[in-house]
């Protein structure tokens, strides 16, 4: 098991790199492909505030390029992007140019990240973007012309070209095709068990839980699920939910446990109880917005891949040593890790993986995190509390 929590230092596996890697071994092919990306996204606090929640922040505007190729025994990597960050109520905070590239080699398992990053004090977008997205929209997104393609591209790499960048390089240990095959069989045998290792991480601090949380949650009940069709307010994702007849005031919510692929289900009412009232609002945003994430935005029924990524975040799996375990480790991940969009690229394909679904992975998987903490006991009173089997 020693082996999984090293290699695991950059990616956790390739489910459809590797076998294009390995096509291409056959082959000596090269394959290349490009995404440029026109978009703005809601912010969340980098940190958990006092009550065990990331706060939204703002918004920031990106223009990016995402390059990925693949040769027969490297993968490569780069995103290039602008971003400019706005607070709440729409003012300019700072303007950030970064140019990451990451690259893998696949027969000596070593890896190299390289990053360049300069602020500005005023807005760096090139040109005006033009949503064609609703208003209300919590993630927008351009739809570029070959025009304006070209234009994004000549002026990032202008950008680029500029003096004044900090500019970093590490040498990270990576994979070779052997510890590809070894996680894979790993992360099977652990899916097909129903739960998951959480080799280093086990402990509710790393899970981003409430320190005792592991404890109160030994003392629950485990039953099997059900879902009642009864209810006037209902919706979630991935056995987290949430229903809630306005009429009665009684209500189900389910979320995430610090258990492997359990989940916490609450039932009570929020009639008479504006503690419980309080809460399940809070709980019904981030549910929310987690299914608007992770189905709507990252388009999960169009792209069965991204199952993968949903199924560590459930699992509780370990997803890069040091990082903690589910939703909490994926934002950390997201936040420090040199390696994160080419963790991103494992669990999806060079065609999936852009600049703006791992930002979008990352808020879905703060608002999921936000719904695990909200489900915490002392937030709730008069509640019966179970756990079930879930994701």
């Amino acid at each position: 098991m020693k082996i999984i929590s090293s290699i695991l230092s950059i990616l956790l596996i390739f489910t459809l790199v590797a076998p294009n890697m390995a096509f291409a071994n056959k082959e000596n092919l090269e394959k290349e492909h490009t995404t440029v990306e026109s978009y703005e996204i809601e912010t969340l606090a980098d940190d958990l505030n006092d009550d065990y929640i990331y706060e939204n922040t703002g918004t920031k505007k990106v223009q990016a390029i995402t390059t990925i190729i693949e040769k027969p025994n490297k993968v490569e990597s780069e995103i290039t992007s602008i971003q400019d960050f706005y607070d709440l109520e729409g003012n300019f905070l700072k303007s950030v140019v970064l140019v990451e590239k990451f690259s893998n080699n696949y027969k000596t398992g070593e890896a190299t990240y390289k990053q360049k990053e300069k602020e500005y004090k005023t807005p760096q977008i090139l040109s005006k973007q033009v949503f064609n997205t609703p208003a209300d929209e919590k993630f927008k997104e351009e739809a570029l012309t070959t025009d304006k393609i070209e234009k994004i591209k000549s002026g990032l790499s202008a950008k680029s070209q500029e003096k004044g960048f900090k500019e970093k390089e590490e040498k990270i240990k990576g994979l070779t095709f052997e510890d590809i095959v070894t996680i894979k069989e790993y992360v099977a045998e652990q899916y097909e068990a129903g739960t998951a290792s959480t080799t280093d991480s086990d402990s509710a601090e790393a899970q981003g839980l409430r320190p005792d949380v592991k404890d109160y949650e030994s003392t629950l009940k485990l039953e099997e699920p059900t879902y009642s069709a009864l209810y006037v307010e209902r919706n979630g994702a991935f056995d987290t939910y949430y229903n809630h007849d306005t009429t009665t005031g009684k209500f189900t919510a389910q979320a995430l446990s610090a258990t492997p692929r359990k989940y916490v289900k609450t039932t009570g009412t929020t009639l008479g109880n504006t503690k419980n009232a309080g809460t399940l609002a809070k709980f019904k945003n981030a549910t929310t917005n987690w299914k608007y994430y992770v189905e709507q935005k990252m388009r999960y029924n169009a792209f069965p891949e991204v199952a993968g990524w949903v199924s560590a975040l459930m699992g509780l799996g370990v997803l890069v040593a040091g990082f903690g375990v589910g939703p909490a480790g994926w934002v950390s991940i997201v936040l420090n890790s040199a390696s994160a969009f080419s963790v991103f690229l494992g669990f999806t394909s060079s065609y999936y993986a852009t600049a703006s679904r791992l930002d979008m992975s990352r808020v879905g998987a703060q608002y999921n995190q936000n719904a695990r903490n909200l489900m915490y006991y002392t937030n709730w009173s008069g509640v019966s509390r179970v756990l079930v089997w879930g994701y």
